[in-house]
């Protein structure tokens, strides 16, 4: 029963990631990864999933698809919320 209950959670958070990676490559010409830091159960994981997907949904219907970067962020269980702990910026040259 808990080995049926595990496989459906991990197929529903892959569906999930299945969907932010769709959404970013659809939304936004180039897709950038967001590493979440400080997960430490499957429920934590799952919240800060859906506050992810809320957070770029929400920049991106503001204009602001210039702010989803690459970065790290830290998931913080008691406010529900992520914070940037690192952001990574790429300079290209284009010849």
């Amino acid at each position: 029963m808990k080995c049926q209950s595990l496989l459906r959670f991990v197929a529903v958070q892959y569906e999930r990631i299945q969907y932010i990676t769709d959404l970013a490559t659809n939304m936004v010409n180039c897709y950038w990864q967001v590493e979440i830091k400080n997960l430490n159960s499957f429920s934590s994981v799952s919240r800060a999933i859906d506050f992810e997907i809320a957070r770029q949904v929400q920049l991106h219907s503001q204009g602001q698809e210039d702010q989803i970067v690459q970065e790290t962020r830290l998931w913080e269980e008691g406010s529900q919320v992520s914070a940037i702990m690192c952001s990574y910026i790429f300079v290209y040259n284009v010849v």
